[in-house]
């Protein structure tokens, strides 16, 4: 988890892909410099949501919003 998340008692873990691994499972490292995405994963690591990238990167409070509904 992040020092952020940590300090924010974010309910919620975060994952940073600085290696490669995740994308590469998901097929999203296919290209040489893949898009920067944010997406939302269940505990069996099926993928439920996924946030095209954005100028100026996706709201935290729309992310925070869908894993409430999502996670109740």
């Amino acid at each position: 988890m992040s020092l952020w998340s940590e300090a924010e008692n974010f309910p919620y873990e975060l994952w940073q892909d600085s290696d490669r691994v995740l994308s590469e499972s998901y097929g999203a490292a296919s290209d040489p410099d893949p898009i920067r995405q944010t997406v939302i994963l269940d505990e069996q690591g099926d993928l439920l949501l996924v946030y095209p990238f954005q100028e100026g990167g996706v709201s935290p409070g729309r992310v925070l919003k869908d894993c409430r509904i999502l996670f109740p």
